[in-house]
């Protein structure tokens, strides 16, 4: 399935995909995209859904969900450890909410990936799901690559004609 990027949003175009077609004006609900890849070998599924102010990210080579982890991005007036003299940095927060909190390679996935959202543009939070039969190096540079094609920069929002007032007599 592949959809259209709408303003604001992250999803981009899936090359060779077709635009999802948009109607009627109004509240838009979430976009999604759904796609498989080989990671190592091993077939992988992608859900990508973009819900406004978070993203949420499934990647699983089992069928499931073996665990859920948000991880936020926050802009700070310093660098916390002064290494970029004077420049603003920016403050990555990884929570695991369920599973097991011992794969640490879980946490790192979702670091790169709301590293990667916040480098588009967007200030939104992240929620990852994810169930990994196979880890390696390679792996996880794959799983990136894939994502990152499939996720464009977030623009501005066009102004909302309806909300325009016109002068009476118009």
């Amino acid at each position: 399935m592949a959809l259209a990027a709408v303003p604001g949003d992250i999803l981009a175009d899936v090359p060779g995909g077709m635009p999802m077609p948009m109607g009627r004006r109004g509240p838009q609900g979430p976009k999604s995209i759904q796609f498989a890849a080989s990671i190592a070998g091993v077939d992988t599924d992608f859900v990508i859904t973009d819900f406004g102010t978070q993203v949420f990210i499934v990647i699983t080579q089992a069928k499931k969900i073996g665990s859920m982890i948000e991880a936020t991005v926050s802009e700070t007036r310093e660098d916390p450890l002064d290494l970029d003299e004077g420049r603003d940095g920016r403050l990555y927060e990884v929570k695991v909410l369920f599973g097991d909190r011992r794969l640490e390679h879980y946490r790192t996935y979702a670091r790169a990936l709301v590293e990667l959202v916040a480098s588009k543009g967007s200030r939104k939070s992240m929620l990852l799901g994810i169930a990994l039969k196979e880890h390696s190096v390679e792996g996880f540079r794959q799983v990136l690559k894939e994502i990152r094609a499939r996720i464009g920069p977030v623009t501005e929002r066009p102004p909302d004609d309806d909300d325009m007032v016109l002068p009476r007599g118009s």
